[in-house]
């Protein structure tokens, strides 16, 4: 690398790097910190060379394993050897790689072989691994028990729980992570991982009880789609892990083998044989399966049984007392408690037992709990009895399991939970009921409790379990011990909220962009597919959920041609794990407290963190006392944020007095317990008798709410009106977690340092892990109070193990920082990917874009004279950003056309739902260059320049010297094309964009006028329009002077009769030949018949010459955009608007070079041989082909060469089944064939020319044959239409005979109708618009109704079109002109080549165009006139439909569009719902304006509004265009006031669910007022009416039914949504949504559309929007 070229580098990236070296010194730090001088210096190095000596050890001693990993087994689990289905599985493991799912009972040695797997993953294979595990209490034991192993080999333990674990996780080089994840936290990890596309560093995937992916949960599916994304991404590219799998109660083993893919083991092994049991009254019986009567009699308990012990359990524990241990399973928490203070009375003799530790085990109870004891606990320890359950803290359960395997306890009294969480075995396990709450025992979780006995290693020979059962229940008994485990079934096969998450992963992380996709993916990887794919409703259910997300808006589409797109919603909604059918929910609530948020308590975060579950979800029921008590308790803030949330004293006395709670009472409860929680952490059992609520679920609703905030801080950070909430969540999870001040977290993070620790260490001084990993053992030991050594020790290694994995995530950031980074920009997505392919050869890496429409492409390479630079290419999608007015200026009513000529003009973001701006310059932080790759025409480059501005602030721009931004000019995606691009990168022009901003500003403002100004005044005055909007373009209005001009030719044409002479002759041999007249016609009638007399007279025709001429027919040039769409519509019949979508669809897939050039010219350098031979092979053209390619190629015709683009070819052979639609396929196929014509020679043909002499007038014959047919072989309708020999003998002087003449009378014909091909050569001759924007041209004035087209694509100009033309005539002809647009099209051109300065001639432009627009005003009756003469006026149109309320005349409906009443006397029109049907409603008026109401019933809409007030609302907050359903007038019984029911839960815009009375009978709609969602119901009812008393529960508003005397019942009264009577009775719909996005694929506009010159994309874009939001 040159001199200079080293320092180019080092100015570019000082910044940054300033920044790395900035980073390597904390790396410096860091080890200075682990090695200055600390006592353990030595031991740390020694254990590091200790680690390598390790990994060179032998390899065959413990499967490769280093030794320590054996020594630590044996000296902390007392494990000495492996059974044998161990050694045997873990050599398999070790043979190959794939992926296996084991099953064994429980206590069979599972979790051992695959912790020696993850063991070998970290050490040997030096990858990250990945153990999930269903609970937050296995995740924290499973921590505990592999410290050792961390300790020892320095790899570092991330426990993912709860809201503990970065997303995404730290990734390092020399320290590698086992992350220990719920299964929740595992998916968003792997989420985040695929989404860097960094998943290949994990190896290795362990899930534990993976039977659960069948519970029937959120969580099964969660599991599912975990697995599913994995696979995918391994198979997409080409990600290297190992899945294995394990549970003892997986019956269906091949299932999960099909569906991982993986190698299946199972035995029946457990170390200790069981021996089961059935207790039923005093008889004990043994289960021997191979028995027919498998209860056999095994003895009686003779004791007789005393009212406080039925079961005789004392004496079935006090058998194996205390030597050996016992589990006894109740079915509920009170039962535990029950029997534990029963089995004290009775436990006397275990008092002496290992007493001394009892007692220290009350100390550390007392401790914990802050000088306080559960009651039952301290008085049940010292007889080695205790329950467990999940109202004890997690300190108090791990305290319990500690002594329980230590011997210290010997019986513990626990719900089943247990036996599904830690390994906690006992001798023996009593199951005291078959139940579990009020359900009976399931087979899986009977085999969970009963596989706990037995304790290998303790000196038992065998397990035993006992279940007690009564009379009662002991078939279902039998039943239970000989049924098999049942079949684990995909929770997915449940659709809803699971599969909805799954599809919705899927689309946003790439795998899938259609509902096919999502068919095939489910199908063909699902556990779904495996078990289900032959049922019947298998795709329903499928799309049942992806229809839901439609509903939802949280995928969508662009356009009908465009992939399935997440939106940020939808973001939010992956990235937070939010319930899909709560996420609207959650979404409404923020947003109607986001203006009012309170942080001066935690009291509205904790609130909102309690939106992810529903109220009941909680399972805490609500005291009217304890809750008014505790508001009161509340200070003036804590009263203030109440309020805000929405909780009012009134309602809270009413609530203290009634009792009746609702969801939002009900949450604040909950809010109240947690904020109280979190301020009191010690006081525990304080709050839990203040409460009446037990210390472990005081501590477990504190998790989850944390849990709950850590999902809510990832699903604001994805939406942009979210994002000032994004930094408070983010800390507040933690806080609320821990429940400490902030200053705590980092000590927290320790695994070893709990809360109480934590603020020893801050008030001993040690205030961060730098400070705990200076200090000594003895500094801790000293300094804390009851601190050992021991645990000094081990703080200290967790400090400085932390501190180098964090000086090792430093180091990773710097070198990142020192690499130069090259963003690159295309225009669509699909484009980036492909130049991506192309530029890094195919090793690329891809992520999902933060906007979930655009995808970023990461690869590394060299770049401007740097070797190691890493690229980045993403895409927008068309423009960024788009020219409109300020709002204000969009209001029709409130501004005069004219003010648009001087009105400001903003840039906005062309479509706000991608946050393309926000996306960019999230892309673009950090990077050194930027390289844009959009499209090679004025319009990309305008783009180009809304890029740079929006990514400017986020990296150094710079056009100079150093350059930074570069321009890549391309002409087709072929490798050979894409990187000459990149070795010839250029600058962007400025001034190019500047023309295009040009253009936009002046058609925006020059349509927007003349459309809104001639809109109103002709819509006020005629009733037959038809046509919503009255459109002006500069461009639109002169293509359809085209059309007009020529309907006036064809009208003003008179026809003319004219004569032709037929004459037939006969040769001596041959048949008979018709010959041409000379004279060809004759227009006098006379003078006709005396020709016609004088042939007559003859009998002879004379051949008087006979010439023969070789002719050719020339090649075509090549082929530009405005000729592929003239042949598109005259030969294909493909509209040019519909052609053109379709040429980019195949330029961006690859098919053809870029579709928008006006050259027709190859370049000299283009490889025209080697894009003929991509057809060679073809089998429709390769005859052709390879016949050119062994000859010399034809060279092709000069053309022009407009210095754009090269002419359109296939860049890439194709078939017809290579495209989804014959449309594609046909364009396609045309551009090979005119591509191969200009290639080939001219057709050469020869004719032949006869002449006769009758008397004395001449006729002729003429002929042709092909002698070469040269092009027209690829192009056969090109060849001669009458390709036939004449006979060859005829000479002069040869003699025919007349057979027949006559003489036909013709008339003379108009010009036919323009055809959309003649249009566009006429737009092209005048210069109206540009090649792409010409089809937009066209489209626009068909959709505007001013031309029809008929068959041939002929287009006939409407009444209103002509009208509009010959209105603009009589004004100013110029306005209709096309040297009107041509000579602004010429004056844009010189701006973008630097003669003419922008300011000046978009000046000039308005100028002009505002003197005509005043004249156009002033003389807008000579247009008047002719709309008189050619439609009706308002007062003769439509029909009488309701009174008004100024004169009481009756209002008239004018039908056509716009759909608009009208009042003759009053003389005032009025608009009206479109698109529906009217009618008077009830002859009711209304109150306030006396005008009748009318009931409006339209597509999927129906209400009852009043004509006034619908366009002057009476009311402030009452929009305009509003029906009753949205007036709130008390004095109005049609109003909302006496029809609304409660909030819209299903609205983004706090609309209101309203009974539409206009509806019923029979049925009867519930609507929203704002959104599109209703109810169907009360079909049959005669009468529904809304009460004013609310609901208890949800505040809803009563219903009051009625039906028919004879319907049973008559009468119904209730809550809709609470009352199971009412509720049966309604159906959600939303039929809107699922048609728009869901059964026919398509969806709303949006996405890139582009403007290429002319008009502003359709005047649409500043009208349209504006009639639906002002008139």
């Amino acid at each position: 690398m040159s001199e200079e070229t080293v320092l180019k580098r080092k100015d570019n990236l000082s910044d940054h790097e300033s920044e790395a070296s900035r980073k390597k010194e904390k790396v410096n730090h860091s080890f200075e910190v682990l090695f200055d001088d600390s006592e353990d210096e030595n031991d740390l190095r020694e254990e590091s060379d200790s680690q390598k000596e390790n990994r060179e050890a032998n390899k065959c001693d413990f499967f490769g394993l280093p030794p320590q990993v054996k020594h630590i087994l044996t000296e902390k689990r007392n494990i000495h050897n492996l059974y044998e289905w161990q050694k045997e599985l873990m050599l398999e493991l070790n043979s190959n790689y794939r992926n296996v799912v084991y099953s064994l009972p429980t206590s069979g040695g599972k979790t051992l072989v695959a912790e020696l797997m993850i063991l070998k993953e970290l050490l040997l294979n030096s990858k990250n691994a990945l153990l999930i595990l269903p609970y937050v209490s296995i995740v924290q034991e499973k921590i505990r028990q592999l410290s050792p192993f961390a300790s020892e080999f320095n790899f570092l333990m991330e426990e993912y729980a709860g809201p503990k674990g970065v997303i995404p996780p730290k990734m390092r080089r020399k320290f590698k992570s086992l992350y220990i994840a719920t299964i929740e936290k595992a998916h968003l990890l792997l989420t985040s991982l695929l989404q860097l596309n960094k998943l290949d560093k994990i190896g290795l995937l362990v899930i534990d009880e993976l039977h659960m992916i069948g519970d029937g949960s959120s969580r099964g599916t969660v599991l599912e789609t975990l697995i599913i994304k994995t696979k995918l991404a391994m198979a997409k590219h080409g990600f290297n892990i190992r899945i294995i799998g394990m549970s003892a109660t997986l019956s269906n083993l091949d299932d999960f083998g099909k569906f991982l893919n993986a190698d299946v083991y199972e035995k029946n092994y457990r170390p200790l044989a069981l021996k089961e049991y059935v207790k039923c009254g005093s008889k004990i019986y043994e289960f021997i399966p191979e028995e027919e009567e498998p209860f056999k009699f095994h003895r009686e308990i003779n004791d007789d049984s005393i009212p406080e012990d039925p079961e005789n359990l004392r004496i079935l524990i006090k058998e194996i007392l205390p030597h050996n241990s016992c589990l006894v399973f109740c079915p509920t928490k009170r039962h535990c408690e029950n029997v534990t203070l029963m089995l004290c009375k009775f436990f006397d003799e275990m008092l002496p037992h290992k007493k001394c530790e009892k007692l220290a085990l009350i100390n550390q109870f007392i401790q914990i709990n802050n000088g306080t004891m559960c009651k039952i606990l301290k008085r049940s320890i010292p007889y080695g009895v205790v329950y467990h359950h999940s109202g004890l803290t997690a300190e108090e359960r791990e305290l319990i399991e500690t002594a329980f395997l230590s011997g210290t306890l010997s019986c513990i009294v626990c719900t089943s939970t247990l036996a599904a969480g830690v390994n906690l075995p006992a001798q023996r396990v009593i199951i005291r009921e078959p139940y579990i709450g009020r359900s009976f025992i399931s087979v899986s979780s009977y085999k969970q409790m009963s596989g706990r006995a037995g304790r290998a290693g303790f000196g038992s020979e065998v397990g035993e379990s006992i279940l007690i059962t009564s009379e009662r229940d002991i078939n279902s008994v039998k039943q239970l011990f000989i049924a098999p485990i049942m079949q684990c079934l995909s929770s997915l096969r449940l659709g809803g909220n699971g599969l909805s998450t799954l599809i919705l992963s899927l689309f946003y992380l790439g795998f899938s962009t259609s509902l096919e996709d999502i068919k095939k993916i489910i199908l063909n990887e699902s556990l779904y597919g495996v078990q289900f794919h032959k049922k019947d409703e298998f795709f329903n259910v499928i799309y049942d959920s992806f229809s839901k997300l439609c509903d939802l808006k949280l995928i969508s589409k662009f356009d009908n041609d465009s992939p399935f797109v997440v939106t940020p919603l939808g973001v939010g909604v992956v990235k937070g794990l939010i319930n899909v059918d709560k996420c609207t929910r959650i979404y409404d609530q923020i947003s109607q407290n986001l203006t009012s948020f309170n942080l001066s308590t935690d009291l509205h975060l904790i609130y909102l963190s309690t939106l992810p579950f529903d109220e009941d979800d909680f399972g805490i029921s609500v005291d009217p006392a304890k809750f008014f008590d505790s508001y009161l308790a509340l200070n003036d803030e804590e009263h203030k944020a109440a309020t805000v949330i929405g909780i009012k004293p009134g309602a809270v006395t009413r609530f203290r007095q009634n009792g009746i709670v609702n969801e939002k009472l009900k949450r604040f409860y909950v809010t109240m317990i947690v904020y109280d929680v979190k301020k009191r952490i010690t006081d525990l059992s304080v709050l839990s008798e203040k409460y009446d609520l037990q210390s472990g679920t005081l501590q477990l609703l504190l998790s989850q709410l944390a849990t709950n905030a850590s999902s809510l801080h990832r699903f604001v950070a994805e939406i942009k009106k979210f994002e000032k909430l994004e930094s408070i969540l983010e800390n507040f999870s933690k806080t609320l977690f821990y429940c400490c001040t902030p200053e705590l977290i980092p000590l927290l993070e320790l695994p070893a340092v709990k809360i109480a620790r934590a603020k020893q260490l801050y008030s001993a001084g040690f205030k961060t892990i730098t400070d705990i990993a200076k200090a000594s053992t003895n500094d801790l030991v000293r300094s804390v109070d009851k601190m050992s050594k021991k645990q000094a020790q081990e703080i200290i290694q967790k400090a400085k193990n932390f501190l180098l994995a964090s000086a090792d995530e430093l180091v990773e950031e710097a070198n990142e920082l020192a690499m130069a980074v090259v963003l690159m920009i295309a225009e669509k997505p699909s484009l980036a990917e492909s130049l991506a392919k192309i530029l890094s050869n195919g090793h690329v890496k891809t992520r999902k874009g933060s906007n979930g429409a655009c995808f970023i492409h990461e690869y590394r390479g060299a770049f401007n004279g740097i070797s190691n630079c890493l690229f980045k290419f993403t895409s927008v999608c068309g423009h960024v950003m788009t020219s409109d007015f300020p709002g204000k200026y969009n209001n029709w009513d409130r501004v005069e056309p004219l003010e648009l000529f001087s009105a400001p003009v903003i840039k906005k973001e062309a479509n706000p739902n991608l946050h393309m701006p926000k996306f960019l310059q999230g892309e673009a932080r950090n990077a050194d260059y930027l390289v844009l790759w959009l499209d090679c025409d004025k319009e990309g480059e305008n783009i180009c320049f809304e890029v740079i501005d929006c990514v400017k602030t986020s990296m150094r721009i710079s056009f100079y010297n150093p350059q930074t931004v570069f321009r890549a000019r391309f002409s087709a995606i072929t490798e050979k094309d894409v990187k000459n691009a990149m070795r010839s990168l250029v600058s962007p022009n400025k001034l190019e964009a500047l023309s295009v901003d040009a253009r936009q500003e002046a058609d925006l403002r020059v349509g927007c006028a003349f459309t809104r100004f001639q809109t109103k005044y002709f819509h006020g005055k005629y009733g037959d329009l038809d046509s919503a909007l009255i459109s002006y373009g500069p461009c639109q209005t002169p293509t359809l002077g085209f059309c007009v001009d020529r309907h006036d030719k064809i009208q003003s044409f008179q026809p003319q009769p004219y004569w032709v002479l037929q004459v037939s002759l006969q040769g001596k041999s041959g048949p008979t030949i018709n010959v041409d007249w000379e004279r060809e016609r004759e227009f006098n009638q006379s003078t006709a018949k005396s020709y016609l007399r004088r042939v007559k007279s003859q009998k002879k025709a004379i051949v008087i010459s006979v010439s023969k001429k070789v002719k050719s027919k020339t090649r075509p040039q090549a082929l530009n955009t405005v000729e592929l769409l003239r042949v598109a519509s005259a030969g294909l019949g493909i509209g040019p608007h519909h052609a053109m979508q379709l040429a980019e669809k195949l330029y961006t897939q690859g098919y053809i070079s870029y579709p928008r050039t006006e050259t027709t010219h190859y370049p000299a350098n283009f490889d025209l041989i080697g894009t003929l031979n991509l057809q060679k092979s073809h089998p429709d053209y390769s005859t052709v082909v390879q016949k050119l390619i062994s000859q010399k190629l034809n060279k092709p015709r000069s053309g022009h060469d407009a210095g754009d683009h090269p002419p359109i070819t296939p860049m890439r052979t194709a078939t017809q089944n290579d495209f989804s639609d014959r449309d594609s396929w046909r364009v396609y196929d045309y551009i090979v064939r005119h591509f191969i014509g200009t290639l080939s020679k001219d057709l050469i043909y020869e004719q032949t020319t006869i002449n006769f002499l009758i008397g004395e007038e001449k006729f002729s014959k003429s002929g042709c044959h092909t002698l070469d047919p040269g092009f027209t072989e690829i192009m056969p309708w090109l060849s001669l239409p009458n390709d036939q020999r004449i006979d060859t003998d005829i000479k002069i002087g040869d003699e025919y005979f007349i057979v027949d003449v006559k003489l036909i009378e013709r008339m003379t014909s108009p010009p036919d109708y323009l055809s959309e091909a003649d249009l566009i050569a006429l737009m092209e001759k005048h210069g109206i618009g540009t090649d792409a924007s010409i089809p937009t041209h066209i489209n626009n004035i068909c959709l505007r109704n001013y031309v029809k087209v008929a068959s041939g694509r002929r287009l006939i100009p409407t009444q209103l079109g002509i009208v509009l033309v010959h209105g603009y005539q009589k004004i100013d002809s110029e306005l209709v002109e096309s040297t009107t647009r041509s000579e602004v099209e010429k004056q844009l051109n010189e701006i973008s080549i630097g003669k003419a300065d922008y300011e000046t001639v978009l000046k000039r432009t308005l100028l002009n165009f505002k003197n005509k627009f005043e004249t156009f005003m002033a003389n807008i009756g000579a247009m008047d006139e002719l709309f008189e003469v050619s439609f009706s006026s308002l007062a003769d149109s439509g029909k009488p439909l309701s009174r008004c309320g100024n004169c009481r005349r009756y209002l008239k409906l004018i039908a056509a569009k716009p759909a608009r009443l009208y009042c003759n006397v009053c003389n005032q029109t009025l608009s009206v719902p479109q698109n529906g049907s009217y009618r008077q409603y009830k002859e009711v008026s209304c109150p306030l304006d006396n005008f009748e109401l009318l009931y409006f019933t339209g597509n999927n809409k129906s209400f009852v509004f009043c004509p006034n007030c619908y366009n002057n609302p009476p009311f402030e907050e009452m929009k305009k265009l509003s029906g009753c359903n949205s007036c709130p007038n008390e004095n109005c019984p049609q109003s909302m006031v006496f029809h609304e029911i409660s909030t819209c839960s299903e609205c983004s815009f706090n609309g209101k669910l309203v009974l539409d009375p206009g509806s019923g009978p029979p049925e009867w709609r519930i609507a929203c007022n704002k959104c599109d969602f209703w109810y169907k119901s009360f079909k049959e009812a005669i009468k529904v009416n809304v009460e004013n008393d609310n609901c208890g529960r949800c505040e809803s508003k009563l219903i009051m039914i009625e039906y028919k005397k004879e319907h049973n019942p008559s009468e119904l009264r209730g809550c809709m949504f609470c009352d199971e009577s009412l509720s049966r009775l309604i159906f959600a719909k939303n039929p809107k949504n699922l048609r728009g996005r869901g059964r026919d694929h398509s969806s709303a506009r949006g996405g890139y559309k582009r403007n290429m010159g002319g008009d502003i994309q359709t005047i649409d874009d500043f009208t349209d929007s504006s009639i639906r939001k002002e008139r």
